[in-house]
């Protein structure tokens, strides 16, 4: 796979990254699955247009890898018999943590993480991190929705300072 990932990568527009890729076997062929993230954009998301150039670019390249230099890439993979599909990562993607926190800070997020035993599951934004005991903790606070507050609630905001082990996971939140 990291011959795909090398020749997607030479099909990158300025300003793109690959958020993920996959090759996997279907209907007597294959299938590839490339999502893409704006590192320009606020939420990552990449339009139809960089999808279809990015597109257009893989393939010319696949195929001259296909016909010359197979480079590694499975032995029955050919120009007839794969598929290839190019969307962008989303505008609720799974963030890669640590390092997906500094980019999209103060941004709303959904975080599923431990605290004292229990699973919670709360909207929040990044504020930073610190060092305590040693520890390096990140620190959230609570992040008021649009239309998920109670009328006439108060919203009290509230902090949270977690390890990175304490994350199971965080996506990006539209808040609509």
């Amino acid at each position: 796979m990291d011959v795909l990932d090398e020749i997607a990568a030479e099909a990158l527009l300025p300003g793109t990254e690959i958020y993920s890729i996959r090759l996997r076997n279907a209907g007597g062929g294959y299938h590839i699955e490339v999502q893409l993230d704006d590192l320009n954009h606020p939420t990552g998301s990449v339009d139809l247009e960089q999808c279809e150039t990015f597109s257009r670019a893989l393939i010319e390249r696949l195929d001259a890898a296909l016909e010359s230099d197979r480079r590694s890439l499975p032995a029955d993979l050919n120009a007839e018999n794969y598929s290839l599909e190019v969307s962008s990562a989303g505008a609720e993607r799974q963030l890669r943590l640590p390092g997906d926190l500094e980019r999209f800070m103060a941004s709303p997020m959904k975080l599923q993480f431990e605290e004292e035993g229990t699973v919670l599951t709360e909207i929040v934004e990044y504020t930073g991190k610190e060092e305590r005991e040693g520890q390096e903790l990140l620190l959230f606070r609570s992040y008021k929705t649009g239309g998920s507050r109670k009328k006439g609630g108060k919203g009290k905001t509230k902090n949270y300072a977690l390890s990175l082990e304490q994350i199971r996971k965080a996506n990006l939140y539209l808040d609509m």
